[in-house]
């Protein structure tokens, strides 16, 4: 009798080892995965922002009509239209993987672009700087971008032809 209780324990403790060795694998797994920083057909085009004056007068915020197929960018702190076509033509050759790294509470200082889309889900930030990721609002999760700085560049290049 006391020889099939302590077969039974082994048997589920082996089971429970093994469920347990299956959960960290596909854990694991899930920040080696690839993803795409964006999907072109979930994109939509245009975002809204209001225009928004500072004391001095000077534009901090800027409307967008969506018609208008543009985005707005914040780089170095200055705020950019730029043509979506170009923008996701650029976004579209990069890739992220799921970080296990909390970005957040962040310096304003670590980011030098910021880029608010809107996709078919909700929305999508992208912040590049002493870090490069994307993260969607209320995803507790961020995704660091493969070859960010090179990103980066891309972006300050399309900003800096406005």
């Amino acid at each position: 009798m006391m020889f099939r209780n302590r077969q039974s324990k082994l048997i589920f403790s082996l089971i429970l080892i093994g469920v347990i060795a299956v959960a960290i694998y596909y854990n694991e797994a899930s920040y080696r995965k690839v993803h795409n920083l964006v999907e072109l057909e979930e994109l939509k085009a245009g975002s809204t922002y209001y225009k928004k004056y500072n004391e001095n007068g000077e534009v901090v915020e800027i409307n967008i009509d969506a018609s208008e197929h543009a985005t707005r960018i914040l780089a170095n702190d200055v705020n950019y239209v730029v043509d979506n076509n170009e923008l996701f033509e650029i976004l579209s050759k990069y890739k992220g993987k799921k970080s296990k790294i909390k970005y957040s509470p962040y310096s304003g200082d670590d980011v030098v672009v910021k880029i608010l889309l809107q996709t078919n889900h909700g929305f999508r930030q992208i912040m590049l700087g002493n870090f490069n990721i994307w993260y969607e609002p209320g995803d507790k999760r961020a995704y660091e971008i493969i070859n960010g700085e090179e990103l980066l560049n891309d972006i300050l290049m399309l900003a800096n032809d406005k």
